[in-house]
């Protein structure tokens, strides 16, 4: 008013209360080995997500340990932080170490043990467990995994199967009753024998062997 003049009313402003929208909800890993990522996902926000670590949008690349959240942007009006995901990053674990014997006979087998490993032993034959029984020539191998890491290979472990020995006796026609020795020739050795022992049904024949 002036001089008792009223001018029209001014332009109308309609002001809008916003809600402030709910905190996002954060899911995925939240442990990780060490030089592998995790992605985090928030949703439930149809604005701008922004995390803690100053990137925006619904995803987050994660390498490292430490803890993460976000907030959620509607019409200029930020939400309360959303519930903090702590991610762990665990350590890869060594190789496991094998031991045992290096050569096998035919028909036989021998036990390799991987030593080493607080979590959990895989053999590259696929099965699970510290020891392996193996009949077989072949090369083996184990990896160690603890809280879902799994370490490199371990060294290269290499059996050996060797094949029995044979031998063919020649036959003897007559032997005295009284003899207390005898000569016995033999023929067609395989595999370079180096010890022997010899047995028979002859009543009181003493096995003999080296």
């Amino acid at each position: 008013m002036v001089n008792n003049c009223v001018s029209a009313a001014s332009i109308t402003q309609t002001i809008v209360v916003n809600s402030i929208p709910n905190p996002p909800t954060i899911a995925g890993n939240v442990n990780i080995c060490a030089g592998s990522l995790t992605t985090l996902t928030a949703t439930g926000c149809e604005g701008n997500i922004t995390w803690n670590t100053g990137i925006t949008g619904t995803t987050l690349s994660v390498s490292s340990a430490g803890t993460y959240n976000a907030t959620c942007t509607v019409n200029d009006c930020i939400s309360a932080g959303s519930s903090i995901q702590t991610i762990t990053v665990n350590q890869i674990p060594a190789p496991p170490i094998i031991s045992g014997n290096t050569s096998i006979c035919t028909g036989t087998s021998t036990i390799l043990t991987a030593n080493g490993c607080l979590g959990i032993i895989r053999w590259n034959s696929g099965v699970t467990g510290s020891t392996l029984s193996v009949s077989s020539a072949g090369t083996y191998t184990a990896t160690c995994t603890e809280n879902s890491c799994e370490s490199l290979s371990s060294s290269v472990y290499t059996i050996t199967e060797n094949a029995l020995p044979t031998i063919t006796l020649s036959s003897i026609n007559s032997v005295c009753n009284s003899a207390t020795s005898f000569d016995l020739a033999y023929t067609a050795t395989t595999n370079n024998p180096n010890k022997y022992s010899l047995t028979s049904t002859m009543p009181d024949f003493v096995a003999v062997g080296e």
